[in-house]
């Protein structure tokens, strides 16, 4: 199961999950091409989405009186191409692949890429799984949902952080939002989920 943003296995090979989130920071993306470049691997730009994002079914046990909204998320597929004689794997994103994903009271089927609408029910929100087949091969993710409103608190703390600037800052951004989080209302925390990659595994080029 696939859950981190960015992982690189020993030696020379490595996976790259990208998970784009919405409001990415220069500081982001500059720590993914780092760790790209240290790793030795590469990855294909990502394939435009025109359609239009892909709604879910609700099942008989939908849990109508916990929904709060709807959420949005992006679901892309790569597979990994490992050149023989260099050491360098190329992530080429597919698209087309078939998809299901399975929640609590809904499912939805898609193909990669896609953007992806997900019913939110706050606290109480559950796992996902998506499922990819491509050419025989299963691939599953699983996806925990997360406060989002927590998230933005501590994003905004570690911005007002970062503009302090050394220890004091680390300080103020610590207070910031332990601050923050004691005085929101628990009960209206949005919750969200991370965007999925599913990674096929690697074919060799002779």
């Amino acid at each position: 199961m696939v859950n981190a943003a960015l992982s690189i296995s020993q030696g020379n090979e490595c996976v790259l999950h990208v998970v784009v989130m919405r409001k990415i920071t220069l500081m982001y993306k500059a720590l993914i091409v780092l760790c790209m470049f240290l790793a030795g691997c590469s990855v294909t730009p990502r394939t435009e989405i025109t359609e239009k994002p892909v709604a879910y079914a609700k099942k008989q046990n939908f849990d109508h009186s916990s929904y709060q909204e709807d959420t949005q998320i992006t679901a892309r597929a790569y597979t990994h191409v490992k050149v023989e004689g260099k050491k360098k794997l190329v992530a080429t994103e597919v698209s087309g692949v078939p998809c299901r994903l399975s929640g609590a009271g809904y499912s939805s089927k898609f193909t990669t890429p896609s953007y992806i609408i997900l019913p939110s029910f706050g606290a109480t929100s559950k796992p996902v799984t998506v499922s990819c087949t491509l050419e025989g091969e299963t691939v599953g993710v699983s996806k925990k949902p997360y406060n989002a409103t927590v998230a933005a608190l501590k994003a905004e703390a570690q911005a007002t952080g970062n503009a302090v600037g050394g220890i004091l800052g680390v300080f103020v951004s610590a207070f910031s939002a332990d601050i923050k989080q004691k005085k929101r209302d628990p009960s209206k925390d949005k919750y969200a989920y991370l965007d999925v990659t599913v990674n096929f595994g690697i074919a060799t080029k002779e």
